[in-house]
């Protein structure tokens, strides 16, 4: 049976929610390890790699300063050709991610789709499609989400150019401006997995759901998205604290070296690099996991009501002029 088959109002919406997250939590957690987990160890061996070079140059820096002498032209040049090499891996690494979390995501909204509409996928059948089609849409959607964001962003600042106290209309025009293009393809990535949309198509498909509910669809999904960040900030904190416990005991090291001893300093700053690389893979990787149970459910849920307002769902005795604006 169909999980949501007419509109729903907010505690609803709430309800659905956390009956979606308990049904297909098993499912989302194995999808999510399988791609996330090895990405998470290639960022944290890239992390440390990158922290170490961190930790050598300051421990260099210590060294001279110790030495009473400063970096010569060439010993600088060196530096910032190591700094510079690591960027290419940077973004390599950024990308790789990026791919795995989108491969995810469209593989756990296909599980919640398939769950709302009464069906049993299974994490294996989820995992074969998750790096299809679908999930090179999204990232395509995905993009042209952030060069929107980048473009509002630039016209919004512009007027400051002519003068500054034109600053006070940008900031309010940025947060109107973020806001419309959030919540107007807000239901881009559920239109791309469940009906195969375009990108294009996806983003006009979400306005066409979110048009006549902009404000109701912005106040539910801007306040779902805040119980969500708060939830999964308390459940993945103790796990972070421990997976960074290196970082803060060399942190309070840092804190305590001598301020008038710049060599101290650098060498509390080495050592407080040198252990910060895997801590924060496997901080992200945590944080990535908890996100993806979490986000894509409710998510799925207000699509289900918004296409139950336009009278796409089963439905009996409801009337669209009867839904509130607000939630």
């Amino acid at each position: 049976m169909a999980l949501i088959t007419a509109p729903l109002d907010l505690g609803d919406i709430f309800d659905k929610t956390v009956k979606l997250i308990g049904k297909t939590a098993r499912r989302t957690v194995i999808v999510a390890s399988v791609i996330i987990l090895p990405l998470t160890i290639v960022v944290a061996l890239v992390g440390s790699s990158i922290m170490q070079d961190f930790s050598a140059t300051m421990l260099a820096s210590a060294n001279m300063e110790e030495a009473g002498r400063t970096l010569s032209e060439s010993e600088a040049r060196a530096v910032a050709t190591s700094f510079l090499s690591i960027l290419p891996m940077l973004l390599g690494v950024g990308a790789l991610f990026m791919i795995g979390v989108t491969a995810a995501e469209s593989a756990i909204i296909r599980i919640n789709c398939n769950e709302v509409d009464g069906g049993d996928m299974t994490w294996r059948e989820a995992v074969n499609t998750a790096f299809g089609g679908a999930m090179w849409r999204l990232i395509g959607q995905r993009i042209l989400l952030v060069l929107a964001f980048f473009g509002m962003y630039l016209v919004a600042i512009l007027p400051v150019a002519i003068s500054p106290f034109l600053l006070l209309l940008s900031i309010p025009a940025l947060f109107a401006g973020g806001a419309w293009i959030w919540t107007r393809w807000l239901f881009a990535p559920q239109a791309i997995v469940n009906e195969e949309s375009g990108v294009v198509d996806s983003m006009g498909r979400s306005g066409d759901l979110v048009s006549g509910q902009f404000l109701r669809v912005f106040g539910i999904g801007f306040l779902l998205a805040i119980i969500t960040s708060i939830a999964i900030s308390i459940v993945s904190t103790p796990i972070q604290m421990l997976a960074m416990s290196g970082f803060w005991s060399q942190y309070m090291d840092l804190v305590t070296a001598d301020p008038r001893n710049s060599s101290e300093q650098l060498r509390a700053m080495a050592a407080l690099f040198s252990g910060m690389g895997p801590g924060i893979g496997i901080s992200i990787g945590i944080q990535t996991i908890f996100t993806l149970m979490v986000q894509p459910s409710y998510q799925v849920v207000m699509y289900y009501d918004a296409c139950a307002r336009r009278g796409e769902l089963a439905e009996a005795g409801y009337d669209e002029h009867d839904a509130p604006l607000l939630p």
